[in-house]
């Protein structure tokens, strides 16, 4: 991954990415919806394949979009367990299979690799991949490769449920991180 871009959007924040091939079978298999994200934690083994992979969450704003990401989800063997959320426009969906990843669908309007990743709290969890003419990138913050290699927590967007803040700590301290120190 040595050769990256910068990429603007319309946020403040510019974000890397690179054109790669190594994508995992679940990956391309949300990803053949056109205009789809596949973004946070389940992209971190990208850059530390001991990391293992986690909960799959894949970001879209139409419902063709939506009825698409679902339809790929039973062809990969996953039942829907409801919503988690569903208020206004944004809906969160679901699918698991026992021995098989937990997907979540998230959707929401306008949605684009810049204002999501945006919104992570960690920089190592600012990370997606995206499908587009053909070719898989992965996109990523100045920060994100470095605190993965490290192993280290970089808060760039705080929760304001500081409970949520604690658990994710936590997650990420069970897979070895550490709190940058500030």
């Amino acid at each position: 991954m040595s050769k990256y871009y910068d990429l603007q959007f319309d946020v403040e924040k510019t974000f890397r990415y690179v054109e790669f091939d190594n994508v995992s079978h679940a990956h391309k298999q949300l990803l053949k919806v056109p205009g789809v994200i596949v973004a946070g934690g389940s992209c971190i083994p990208y850059f530390d394949r001991f990391h293992g992979y986690g909960d799959i969450d894949v970001y879209c704003s139409t419902e063709e979009q939506y009825d698409g990401l679902q339809y790929a989800c039973q062809l990969m063997g996953l039942k829907s367990h409801g919503y988690s959320r569903e208020s206004g426009e944004t809906r969160i969906e679901t699918f698991m299979a026992e021995g098989a990843c937990t997907v979540q669908i998230i959707k929401s309007p306008k949605v684009n690799v810049g204002t999501l990743l945006t919104s992570f709290d960690f920089a190592c969890c600012r990370v997606a991949v995206t499908l587009q003419d053909g070719k898989y990138f992965l996109h990523y913050d100045e920060f994100t490769e470095d605190d993965i290699k490290a192993k280290q927590l970089r808060f760039c967007h705080y929760n304001t449920a500081k409970k949520k803040n604690f658990v994710r700590v936590l997650k990420y301290y069970k897979k070895g991180y550490e709190l940058l120190e500030a």
